[in-house]
């Protein structure tokens, strides 16, 4: 089998998968028990970060949109 015909076969096999893996959810405490400060680590960086590029919490506020909010119904 040449590697287009893996390509596609590899297409068609992910994209029948896609719809039962839309369930997904963030879940809040994700890192409690292997990163407990995972929370104002985040901060931290995200504060230091914004006060040498100020463009950057725009640029989180655009990241988080996409990868987040977009829900796709099926």
């Amino acid at each position: 089998m040449s590697p287009i015909h893996l390509a596609v076969v590899f297409c068609v096999v992910i994209g029948a998968l896609v719809p039962y893996s839309s369930d997904a959810q963030l879940d809040n405490s994700f890192y409690k028990d292997t990163c407990p400060n995972v929370h104002s680590i985040v901060r931290e960086v995200v504060r230091n970060v914004s006060k040498s590029d100020p463009r950057m919490l725009g640029s989180l506020i655009r990241l988080h949109f996409h990868d987040c909010f977009v829900q796709v119904c099926l």
